[in-house]
């Protein structure tokens, strides 16, 4: 099937709006909510693997599935797209890609999930002093 130039513009625009807020939402909210670095790494890259083929699949056939305006830049280069299609992939990549972050970025909070989960609350004490019973008063005989 053939596809107009505003639907292969469009599927650009979605899908590097859809990498983004897989890698960059990855990549910023685990910032805080992962601690090990090992696994933060995975994360990230495995939301790059995992993001960037399933956006493959879903655009590849429109578009092409550059999503990077270096891609679409090489594609050009080795003769694989014509000349006028070069600046609108690029401007709705970088559309995509502005918009994309902006949500995430908008998304984004400063304090971790585990500090917005509601506070378990102690009981309180029996007693206001810490420690054993003192004085006269803790060897009473019981009645």
């Amino acid at each position: 099937m053939a596809y107009s130039s505003g639907q292969k513009y469009l599927a650009e625009f979605v899908g590097t709006m859809g990498l983004l807020l897989a890698v960059g939402g990855a990549a910023v909210f685990s910032l805080t909510e992962v601690t090990d670095p090992l696994s933060r790494v995975l994360l990230v890259s495995m939301s790059v693997g995992v993001g960037l083929i399933g956006l493959i699949y879903a655009f590849g056939d429109i578009s092409g599935g550059h999503f990077n305006p270096a891609v679409t830049i090489g594609a050009w280069v080795a003769g694989r797209m014509p000349a006028r299609d070069v600046v609108p992939y690029i401007l709705a990549q970088v559309a995509g890609g502005v918009l994309g972050m902006g949500i995430v970025a908008g998304s984004r909070t400063e304090t971790p999930i585990s500090s917005r989960l509601p506070k378990r609350r102690r009981s309180a004490p029996s007693r206001t002093r810490e420690g054993p019973p003192r004085g006269p008063s803790a060897w009473r005989p019981c009645s």
